[in-house]
């Protein structure tokens, strides 16, 4: 630069954030230094010119006729996105093209294909658009599989029917099939809720108590759930049953000296354990529904409220009554809305308007709607107080009578039954289905991922990443897969299975010594098995072979044998103090390691201990051949080399913030990671090689 004080930086990157810094070298003949300036503020490049092409991170089929898409947006946007388009093409000789087009603001970068023929192969591609242009396309094709049978076999859904004192067992034909009390209250029942698997129904009474019974047998004694006397100040009114935790979610009423709220708590089904789910509800909620498959809470705010609306909680956001920042998500607002159901593998809530007097099948954040029963005669869904929902057909209580559909194909119209029993008596609570798709059990829709294994002579430890959800599934959707681990020994064509395996991590006995194995992993529950994961192919140790593994834990520094057994500790971490181990390598007996930035030095043979006087390190490497430490200054953003003493230290002519540094004795070569670039140099730190930048 000479004299001057500016200089033109080029081919920078649009719409990208870049700090600056002065370096000013400092040589000699013996060493070359620097002296740097401060960084300068974030300075941001303007917009220019469309956007990279976004990467499909998953496309994948849900089941035979839904196929789900997640992307990301783009290393490179180079501008503000507006927008992403989706295009599906049926490959069919006589297929079709669709397009959908999704705000950026609106966008979870995930989206759901529905109503696709079974056995059909179809390509997606997702193209991002900002000011100036669309982005090239990113595609993936994925076949949906066959439809699967009809099975005849299957349980016929039956009603479970709740009077304001009596709780009967119904056939799903209103007209033919008569009610059967199996439940009696002298007090008033105020809701209730139903557990299928364990067949329990749960009933809460406006004398406060929560009592859980059997389904169907009258002669057993309620279990009390809860009682006035545990929840002095709190009224419970409404209940919802998490069948896959074994949750009872209940709505409180929590009286206070200056007004009333609401409050959504959960026990198990012992009434045990109480959590607050969410507190502080200011205007009483009609309708609760917990979604453990999909990993939500909803509840409805009728529409006398300005609140009124459909609201959505994620259950891994359930806080225990402790104030946080996290929002319930109001999905549908200024709509009259009655109670609701849920087709949980379906990802959709079925949402009667009562205002429009229909039902919408409403996507799970709410964005999605679709008026499903437009084509409905004399339509009865002006209030809805309770509903069910089986073999496409709808049931439901207005609290005076029991209301069902009829379809009829040829016309493509629904017709409404009203029936009135001389058991309801015009004061009905509450219309469940007992049948087991109403509460279904999760079947992994994606793989296992990042599935990897260490072998030693005759064993391998397996570790794995769970199958991804899907884009529209909260955090606290229910994921207690078991597992299968299939192995392939390749000299012999044999694959053998081991399940069920609870857990991440897995460790095969009985392998041969100096094979080859391929391994791979599955999710499954008791509803299916989802699809395999890529496979891992390595070879155990031969028998003469003798590997040790260290590493840093919160513990110290750590020594094991290769599959992570025979654990040791080299150095405990009450000797080290606070500081955390970021690098750790060796070489002979010596080990060196970074413990708050200072280098160490540990001598495996003697158990000598020792801290060097070289501070600010970041990484470390060795050239065991050279016999040098290699570490990176963090302060100087430079790369220097010493001997194993820490003395004749060099700066090498490198310039970088090396996060990770591994050093190739024996082709000379140090390679070393920035967090945004992987390169390369000779070890006298000339011949740079650029490996990979990730803004480019």
């Amino acid at each position: 630069m000479e004299n001057n004080t500016t200089i033109r930086v080029e081919n920078l990157q649009p719409y990208t954030k870049y700090r600056f810094r002065i370096a000013l070298p400092l040589s000699t003949k013996e060493k070359e230094e620097f002296l740097f300036s401060d960084q300068s503020i974030v300075i941001n490049t303007l917009p220019q010119g469309p956007p990279q092409e976004p990467p499909i991170v998953r496309a994948i089929a849900v089941d035979h006729t839904r196929i789900s898409v997640s992307w990301e947006a783009g290393a490179n946007p180079n501008g503000p996105i507006l927008s992403y388009k989706l295009q599906i093409t049926d490959m069919a000789p006589d297929g079709y093209t669709a397009l959908k087009e999704i705000p950026a603001l609106d966008s979870s970068n995930f989206y759901m294909f529905e109503k696709l023929l079974p056995s059909h192969d179809y390509e997606i591609s997702v193209t991002t658009r900002n000011a100036n242009g669309e982005s090239p396309a990113a595609t993936m094709d994925v076949n949906l599989p066959e439809e699967p049978p009809f099975r005849e076999d299957e349980q016929q859904p039956k009603l479970i029917v709740s009077t304001q004192h009596m709780i009967t067992l119904q056939g799903y034909d209103l007209l033919s099939d008569s009610p059967k009390p199996f439940y009696y209250s002298k007090s008033r029942i105020i809701a209730t809720a139903i557990h299928i698997e364990k067949q329990f129904v749960f009933i809460t009474e406006e004398t406060g108590f929560i009592y859980r019974a059997p389904l169907y047998i009258e002669e057993e004694k309620p279990f009390i759930i809860s009682s006035p006397e545990q929840n002095s100040n709190i009224t419970p009114k409404l209940l919802s049953v998490d069948w896959l935790n074994n949750h009872l979610y209940v709505l409180g009423e929590v009286q206070h000296v200056s007004d009333t709220v609401w409050q959504i708590s959960r026990c198990d089904l012992d009434g045990q354990k109480t959590t607050i789910a969410i507190a502080g509800i200011h205007d009483e909620p009609s309708h609760i529904e917990v979604d453990p498959y999909n990993g939500y809470l909803f509840w409805v705010i009728p529409k006398h409220s300005s609140n009124s609306g459909l609201y959505r909680l994620d259950l891994a956001e359930i806080s225990n009554g402790v104030r946080h920042e996290v929002t319930p998500l109001r999905m549908i607002s200024g709509e009259d809305l009655g109670a609701f159901t849920i087709e949980h593998s379906k990802f959709r809530l079925l949402v009667p308007f009562q205002n429009k007097n229909t039902v919408y099948s409403v996507s799970l954040d709410g964005k999605d709607r679709e008026n499903i029963r437009s084509n409905t005669r004399s339509a009865k869904f002006q209030s809805v107080k309770s509903v069910s929902y089986a073999n496409s057909c709808f049931t439901w209580t207005n609290g005076k009578e029991i209301i069902s559909e009829e379809y009829h194909r040829e016309e493509n119209v629904y017709y409404h039954n009203a029936v009135t029993t001389d058991l309801t008596n015009g004061t009905l609570i509450s219309v469940h289905i007992d049948w087991p798709l109403a509460q279904p059990t999760p079947v992994p829709v994606n793989p296992p991922v990042h599935v990897q294994a260490i072998f030693g002579p005759k064993r391998a430890k397996i570790s794995w990443q769970p199958p991804h959800l899907l884009g529209n599934q909260g955090k606290g959707a229910w994921k207690n897969w078991d597992y299968e681990i299939e192995v392939l020994d390749e000299k012999t064509g044999n694959w053998s299975k081991n399940k069920p395996i609870k857990g991440t991590t897995f460790v095969i006995d009985g392998l041969k010594p100096n094979s080859a194995y391929t391994l791979r992993a599955s999710a499954y529950t008791i509803a299916g098995k989802g699809p395999s994961s890529r496979e891992f192919r390595s070879k155990t140790l031969r028998t003469n072979q003798k590997r040790l593994m260290i590493w840093a834990s919160n513990e110290g520094i750590m020594q094991s044998d290769i599959v992570g057994e025979s654990i040791t500790t080299l150095v405990k971490k009450s000797v080290l103090g606070n500081g955390p181990i970021t690098d750790v390598t060796w070489v002979d007996n010596l080990m060196y390691f970074v413990c708050n930035s200072t280098l160490m030095v540990f001598d495996r043979t003697s158990g000598v201990l020792e801290r060097m006087n070289i501070d600010s390190i970041q990484s470390i490497g060795i050239d065991w051949l050279g016999k040098n430490i290699y570490y990176s200054n963090q302060k100087q953003q430079s790369i220097t080399r010493a001997n194993f003493l820490g003395e004749q230290q060099e700066p090498l002519p490198i310039l970088a913030s090396a996060k990770e540094l591994k050093i190739d004795s024996l082709r000379g070569y140090i390679y070393y990671s920035t967090g945004q670039t992987v390169e390369a140099c000779r070890l006298n730190g000339k011949n740079k090689k650029l490996y990979y930048d990730a803004g480019k």
